[in-house]
């Protein structure tokens, strides 16, 4: 069970907003999602009950961990990968961060720490209570 449900989701949808007013241009695609999940994860803070809110964050962190997994599958599926022509975070991230360390290795490690943090989620908030009954 995490606490503050209500101002995560609002510091949430600030820094998206944030971001997506300085990093994308004004009205662009990007800009618009950006800034609508911001200004909904802010709304649900403020006015939605700790539940829902505890619901969303939980799913949102659920999908950013298994976008981890995917970009795993999608790097070593494409024949292109030795190019260096995709473009995906692990990609990106070697390129402009660490162009020393290949994106494999990096999608690998983003996997693995995602799986190991969603089993993580799994046994705190599924199995580990109800082992205490």
């Amino acid at each position: 069970r995490i606490h503050h449900t209500r101002a995560i989701s609002v510091t949430l949808g600030a820094l998206i907003a944030l971001i997506a007013v300085l990093y994308t241009d004004l009205f662009s695609l990007a800009f618009v999602v950006g800034a609508l999940i911001g200004a909904g994860l802010i709304g649900l803070g403020l006015k939605a009950n700790e539940d829902i809110t505890l619901l969303v964050l939980n799913f949102l962190a659920v999908i950013t961990g298994l976008n981890a997994v995917f970009d795993l599958f999608g790097l070593i599926r494409s024949a292109d990968m030795t190019m260096g022509t995709i473009r995906n975070d692990a990609a990106a991230f070697s390129a402009e961060v660490a162009p020393l360390v290949p994106p494999v290795v990096w999608a690998l490690l983003w996997a693995g720490l995602a799986l190991l943090i969603l089993g993580a989620a799994v046994y705190y908030g599924a199995i580990k209570p109800r082992l205490k009954r």
